[in-house]
């Protein structure tokens, strides 16, 4: 109860059931007696549930990264503290391993970057959803990083003559790592390689003529 004089007061009312009906009015104790308030009436909520949440789908895969989609349908009736995605080389990953949150906590579909991943490996990814009861986790998705090879395009062959003409290409993506080369390949078979007959031009990204 609370201390005794004229003015306002709270107090707070422990150990509710679930779910109930409940009805409360204030009183007050003098040598004449008690008085009461008005009734009031309130009824308390269902228990607080771990959040919905589902993995969407990953895209843009690179060698060393990808992006995930999640949503959170359910904040379980507890406020969001965290939502993102974990990921890991065995299935169903949780926080205690690699995980990204996203940039806030709240209802609907969110995406996270997913860095420093390993070429040519297959991945497990599990969107997360966290409030004051835990965390909930949505469905194990597996996709595999690209090899971490260089990414480019063959250009047109101009100047063609009797005995030569001119090559190039472009490097559009470097792969895991830095091009310490590029160029060209050539030979009377299909799919020539740098075993056989080739010149090259530059390193690192972009277009090249040779």
């Amino acid at each position: 109860h609370a201390s005794g004089g004229v003015g306002q007061y709270t107090l707070r009312i422990e150990g509710l059931a679930l779910s109930s009906k409940y009805y409360v009015r204030a009183y007050a104790k003098n040598a004449s007696g008690i008085g009461f308030g008005e009734v009031l009436e309130f009824e308390t909520l269902a228990e607080a549930l771990l959040p919905e949440v589902s993995t969407v789908e990953v895209g843009n895969v690179t060698s060393t990264t990808a992006n995930c989609m999640g949503n959170v349908a359910s904040d379980g009736g507890l406020e969001l503290t965290e939502r993102g995605v974990c990921w890991s080389l065995s299935a169903n990953p949780t926080l205690a391993g690699s995980h990204a949150a996203a940039t806030d906590a709240s209802l609907g579909v969110f995406e996270v970057a997913m860095t420093g991943l390993t070429p040519n490996k297959t991945y497990h990814v599990r969107a997360y959803a966290t409030n004051a009861k835990g965390t909930a986790y949505g469905a194990d998705l597996t996709f595999t990083t690209t090899e971490g090879l260089p990414v480019l395009t063959t250009s047109g062959i101009t100047e063609i003559t009797a005995t030569s003409a001119k090559g190039g290409g472009e490097v559009t993506d470097q792969g895991a790592s830095t091009v310490t080369e590029r160029g060209i390949c050539w030979g009377t078979n299909h799919n020539p390689t740098i075993s056989g007959s080739h010149a090259n031009n530059g390193t690192g990204a972009g277009s090249y003529i040779l």
